[in-house]
């Protein structure tokens, strides 16, 4: 029952959101042939993307991927999951209107757009992003936006779902796999607001997000509830020169729940199969897994113009992510902190009016204390991974 009221509501999102992406041109429309001042806007982007490591995968599981032997095959850890790169193909199309009079006689407009993002070797990723967004200027200097994006389904990896124990020791064979495919709904309200006076170069926002992550049977363990909360600045340095610092927290709460865990006696000193001993590896254990989590994310970045057809930004970021599990035997997230590092280059170049050239760079690397190569659950846990990234915008 719980499950089909989580797919109603999920049916009853998308809609929603498809009825404003087709409803907001329509009504914009009309509101030109009464002599109401919209001003209109479609944005259509076309990229073309390269990702080393799309799975997030240690550099050992990367060598279990490749492999790919008997046994691996017949537990389904890596069905559809066919190449650790991949190609990534990103189209959208963005509709924007805009009047000059909305709320207190102030600027308002509104957005809602599509992406389809393909993926080449690995087409069971490839899925959907709606977004939907209202901003309304409050006062010559602050403007409130409110956003919701939704993804219907994506498939992000395979996860152990259970195993059997024929021969007394949980070979690669006897796991079972299972993909892991999720819903994802979101809503945020930000807030910008540019400083006057002596700070008239600098601007600052707060944002709150709430989003919600629902995944198919066998993996309510992994559905989460997200808040979030972020506070950043800009400042003009020259007429050619940005920079930008931002900080934000999020909290994560998953529901804690029974699992199957592939366990070493020997590691906790505990006899798992009863047998009286713990001296057994690979046992079979069903035992309690607690995913929640916080997070804190500084952002650090610069944007240079040296002409007026191209635009230079360098970013860097850094995530650390501490999990609160108490459960006794949850040894992929009991203790467990997380450090990311994050390089970003991009490259813009105005072709002509509204045509635009993109392109992009992305480093990753992440460390963690726990183990490198959790079999208990198959988590993310220390991974490296790049993207490039090459585009297209059109504004008409």
């Amino acid at each position: 029952m719980v499950r089909l009221i989580a797919k109603t509501k999920y049916r009853a999102v998308i809609v929603l959101h498809l009825a404003l992406i087709v409803v907001l041109p329509v009504v914009t429309l009309e509101a030109q042939t009464k002599q109401v001042e919209w001003e209109v806007q479609w944005k259509a982007k076309v990229d073309v993307e390269r990702e080393d490591n799309i799975f997030h995968l240690s550099t050992n599981k990367i060598l279990k991927l490749e492999r790919s032997d008997s046994m691996v095959q017949l537990s389904g850890r890596y069905d559809n999951m066919n190449s650790v790169d991949d190609f990534i193909l990103p189209v959208s199309l963005e509709f924007n209107s805009s009047r000059d009079e909305g709320l207190f006689g102030l600027p308002f407009s509104m957005q809602a757009g599509i992406e389809y993002q393909g993926y080449v070797k690995n087409p069971k990723r490839s899925h959907f992003v709606f977004d939907v967004a209202f901003l309304q200027d409050v006062s010559k200097k602050g403007r409130i936006r409110i956003r919701s994006e939704y993804i219907p389904s994506y498939f992000w990896k395979n996860y152990l779902a259970d195993a059997t124990d024929l021969t007394g020791n949980v070979n690669s064979a006897e796991r079972v796999y299972k993909p892991g495919v999720y819903s994802e709904w979101g809503i945020s309200v930000d807030y910008r607001h540019h400083f006057g006076g002596w700070l008239h170069s600098l601007d600052g926002g707060l944002l709150l997000q709430y989003s919600t992550r629902s995944y198919d049977d066998p993996f309510p363990g992994r559905n989460r509830d997200v808040l979030l909360a972020g506070i950043g600045f800009d400042y003009d340095l020259a007429k050619w020169w940005n920079i930008e610092v931002g900080f934000e927290y999020e909290s994560t709460k998953s529901p804690v729940t029974p699992e199957v865990m592939i366990l070493d006696e020997p590691a906790f000193r505990m006899d798992f199969n009863h047998d009286l001993d713990i001296v057994d590896n690979n046992r079979r254990t069903i035992q309690n897994v607690d995913r929640s989590r916080s997070d804190q994310n500084i952002q650090i970045g610069t944007i240079f113009k040296p002409t007026k057809k191209i635009l230079i930004s360098v970013g860097f970021e850094h995530l650390y992510r501490n999990y609160a599990s108490q459960e006794p035997l949850d040894p992929g997230h009991r203790d467990r902190s997380d450090n990311r590092n994050t390089w970003k280059l991009g490259f813009d170049y105005t072709v002509y009016l509204g045509l635009q050239l993109r392109a992009k760079y992305q480093q990753a690397k992440q460390t963690t204390t726990a183990p490198l190569d959790p079999g208990f659950v198959g988590e993310e846990t220390a991974y490296e991974n790049q993207i490039f990234g090459i585009g297209l915008k059109w504004s008409f």
